[in-house]
């Protein structure tokens, strides 16, 4: 059974090893300052921190925030990052994340969701589109329809 909800701060170091694997293949580390910046963005009320839990392990973490974007002129769940573990990954975890991550950012007042344009390539297939800007959207009611909500 597949559990998604907010991370713990005692939780950090069992995150660690899936994130270092995401930045990895974009050719970068986790600097120094990414385990205190994640505590941070677990205390934070603006961001949020989920984790896919499966068989008391944790299979996977999404890190976003809620900004309001003056360029496109938006309130935005910002999705910072999304790793699922191989193993888990046709298994729904990651549309679990999304789905929760969509109904925290809705009731935070977004109105779309949003990702930089290097992760691109899994969001378009589910729906995510380019803008201007280089970053990908999608309607946070769109997603919810496509994610659960």
């Amino acid at each position: 059974m597949l559990d998604v909800r907010p991370a713990r701060r005692d939780e950090t170091a069992a995150m660690l090893p899936l994130l270092r694997s995401l930045y990895e293949q974009f050719g970068d580390g986790l600097g120094p300052a990414f385990e205190g910046l994640l505590d941070e963005y677990i205390a934070s009320d603006s961001h949020a921190v989920l984790v896919a839990v499966a068989d008391g392990a944790l299979v996977g973490v999404l890190i976003g925030s809620y900004r309001l974007d003056i360029d496109l002129e938006c309130r935005a769940g910002f999705i910072d990052a999304l790793i699922v573990h191989g193993d888990y990954r046709i298994r729904g975890a990651g549309r679990s994340l999304l789905g929760a991550f969509a109904r925290w950012a809705r009731d935070k007042g977004a109105t779309v969701l949003q990702v930089l344009n290097c992760h691109r390539k899994p969001f378009e297939a589910i729906g995510f589109r380019e803008r201007p800007t280089r970053l990908h959207q999608i309607a946070v009611d769109e997603a919810l329809g496509l994610f659960g909500g």
